[in-house]
């Protein structure tokens, strides 16, 4: 079981990407890896894996006898999606779209694992269903940065160290980018506001209010703006 949850989260976490061999992990070896994460493994990890670098989404997915289509725009690329009435958008974002960076947390909209921007609104993608975005924009982790350049605020995670797990992490960082397009200089209490839906088991709240506070900063230096990365001098 110790194993299995192990490969899992490997699996889950770094979709293959940063560890190339067969994962028979040990609770030693795994003990091993997690004591030996280095800043680059966390920047790696909160990248999203490099063939959505270079590839766009598809813009239509096959469609499946009987299924419904529905149309709208997930990280600027216009898709059409055939998935059942009651599909959640993770679901829609994770297991049709490829799109692992949402993860699955409660299922519920509690824990905010799986915040997304719809529209640059957060919300819990586990509790809305693909049928009710018809239309919409939707802005996942993978559609943060700008190509291969990080977003501020991701910059900010690594330089400040703030995953240890990391699982939480893509929501916490949607949720502070949402509170930053509408509120460029916040304060402690602003950021615990909007981000209190957000739970990290791993208790990195300190550094996830300091990570903020740097990319605020950041932003307030260069002039850019916060929803478009546009010089606004």
């Amino acid at each position: 079981m110790f194993n299995d949850m192990f490969n899992d989260m490997f699996d889950d976490m770094f979709d293959g990407q940063i560890l190339g061999h067969e994962r028979n992990l040990t609770p030693q070896f795994a003990g091993d890896i997690f004591r030996n994460l280095s800043k680059n493994y966390k920047a790696i990890a909160l990248r999203f894996p490099p063939d959505l670098h270079s590839s766009p989404l598809p813009s239509a997915v096959t469609k499946e006898s009987g299924m419904p289509e529905y149309k709208l725009k997930v990280n600027g690329t216009d898709v059409n999606l055939n998935v059942d009435v009651e599909m959640p958008l993770l679901w829609a974002l994770r297991d049709v779209l490829g799109l692992v960076g949402t993860k699955y947390g409660c299922g519920i909209a509690q824990c905010g694992a799986c915040t997304v921007h719809v529209d640059d609104m957060p919300v819990r993608s586990c509790s809305v269903k693909v049928s009710d975005l018809a239309g919409k924009s939707v802005r996942t982790i993978e559609g943060l940065a700008n190509g291969t350049e990080l977003h501020p605020l991701q910059q900010a995670w690594i330089d400040v160290d703030v995953a240890q797990c990391g699982y939480c992490q893509g929501g916490q960082i949607m949720s502070a980018a949402a509170l930053l397009a509408r509120n460029p200089d916040p304060s402690d209490n602003d950021i615990n506001t909007a981000l209190e839906g957000n739970y990290c088991r791993c208790g990195t709240y300190n550094r996830i209010r300091s990570a903020i506070h740097q990319a605020a900063d950041f932003y307030d230096a260069s002039g850019l703006s916060m929803n478009s990365g546009e010089d606004t001098a």
